[in-house]
């Protein structure tokens, strides 16, 4: 599942367990000193599996995003006439998908790593709209960055994640949420993932 792959490659925080009120049973009789007992030594057990690292899934908004993120990249690449909703020689493709969103969106150039801008589209995520550009190579590969609003969201720092044959390099800088995704190696998209980084910080 896709949060596995976010704990075993992208190391989120850890989510920490908390137990109450285990302690606060008063052993009455016998019988209830025994369940406090049993109590406590599930309580125990469970912190030590814990302690001892094993994977808690993510936060659901940051896979929530990053599902939704893979998902419209795995349809949409596929598509080979209708993969964008407005190319990218349409003038109002920026102004569209950034009135959208929510913000100014600014699609980076990736030319000089051999990707050009095709164009892009809008996605429904959850309710809210995202925008998804898509860049193509000489050989045809495809990446997509996605971009949604993140306002209840804490901020992420960058991760690699890989679900249903892409790999996906993701962020969040609240009040937005960004992912590339492709299928390439790790180092490559980590590389265009930063070019993506540099320019969106740019005013």
């Amino acid at each position: 599942g896709i949060g596995a792959d976010i704990l075993d490659e992208a190391i989120p925080e850890r989510m920490q367990a908390v137990l109450k009120n285990a302690s606060r049973i008063k052993p009455d009789s016998h019988w209830m000193r025994a369940a406090a007992s049993v109590m406590l030594l599930v309580v125990g057990a469970v912190a030590g599996w814990i302690a001892h690292g094993t994977a808690v899934p993510a936060p659901s908004s940051e896979t929530g995003f990053l599902r939704h993120a893979v998902s419209a990249h795995v349809v949409f690449t596929k598509e080979r006439r209708h993969a964008v909703e407005a190319k990218a020689t349409e003038k109002h493709l920026v102004r569209w998908l950034s009135r959208r969103v929510g913000r100014t969106l600014n699609p980076p150039s990736l030319k000089s790593a051999g990707y050009l801008l095709v164009g892009g589209r809008l996605v429904a995520d959850d309710g809210a709209p995202a925008a998804q550009f898509m860049y193509q190579n000489k050989d045809k590969n495809r990446l997509t960055l996605y971009v949604r609003s993140a306002r209840d969201a804490k901020d992420v720092s960058f991760k690699i994640a890989t679900e249903r044959g892409v790999s996906a390099f993701y962020w969040i800088e609240a009040p937005y949420a960004y992912a590339l995704i492709g299928k390439t190696d790790r180092d490559n998209l980590v590389a265009l993932g930063e070019i993506v980084h540099t320019h969106l910080q740019k005013p």
